[in-house]
């Protein structure tokens, strides 16, 4: 007969994936969620998620106003443009007023494009 040691620790419900293992391999019973919760000060619901799986959230991905803009954008912070923007406020505002840009200024900054663009102020 083997012996196994199937004491296990649990600090944080992230540790409850290796308990789910241990349950699962050994054919126990299923643990007591609610004194789990107790014992890690959250709540039985969360041991329950974390225990059969963390979920992540699922977010759709949908299109953003700033990708009609696209091409704009990638053509004024070429190096071939004569029009330079030294402040991303200041390509923002040119985009709403000339190219009819609807959006917010914290939308337009959080932009891929825009985020990699590092102008000399910002």
């Amino acid at each position: 007969m083997i012996n196994i040691n199937t004491e296990i620790f649990l600090r944080s419900v992230k540790d409850l994936n290796k308990l789910k293992l241990l349950v699962e391999v050994n054919n126990l019973d299923r643990p007591n969620f609610s004194a789990i919760a107790r014992e890690l000060g959250v709540d039985r619901r969360t041991v329950k998620k974390y225990y059969d799986g963390d979920i992540k959230k699922v977010r759709k991905s949908k299109k953003s106003k700033i990708d009609d803009f696209y091409d704009i954008i990638s053509s004024l912070l070429s190096a071939e443009t004569d029009q330079i923007f030294y402040y991303k406020s200041h390509l923002y505002r040119y985009l709403v007023r000339e190219k009819g840009l609807d959006c917010s200024r914290s939308n337009f900054n959080y932009y891929p494009k825009i985020r990699n663009y590092h102008p000399i102020h910002d």
